[in-house]
């Protein structure tokens, strides 16, 4: 039973260090200010709008500002999105899919998405 336990963190871990790292992709290619602690990725902004679920799949959003860019983190359901888009256009142009069971919030002036196994499911 422990085996069990440690190979299922093991691939959780795993997992989630590859999706850590689209994220870190995803932020480079389109220019967004971000530093990372750990398996927290936290990036820079002022927020504007939030919206915070009460529950496990209720709707989730949290917009920040950065520069002329406008950064949104969206959960529904089963998946998550991280958003970027300009700050004079309407929409996003540019977006990650993510599971939903990534943990984010905001910690002025940082909206951090954390990246830890969670094994109590």
């Amino acid at each position: 039973m422990a085996q069990e336990f440690w190979d299922e963190y093991k691939q959780q871990k795993r997992k989630m260090k590859e999706l850590e790292e689209e994220v870190i992709d995803f932020l480079k290619r389109n220019k967004i200010e971000f530093k990372v602690d750990g398996d927290v990725v936290m990036i820079k902004g002022d927020a504007v709008f939030a919206e915070l679920s009460g529950y496990d799949v209720g709707p989730e959003i949290i917009t920040i500002v950065q520069g002329d860019k406008k950064i949104t983190w969206e959960s529904y359901g089963a998946k998550s999105m991280l958003e970027v888009g300009g700050l004079r256009t309407p929409g996003y142009d540019k977006y990650i899919e993510l599971p939903r069971d990534i943990p984010v919030g905001y910690n002025k002036p940082y909206l951090e998405i954390v990246f830890r196994p969670n094994l109590l499911k």
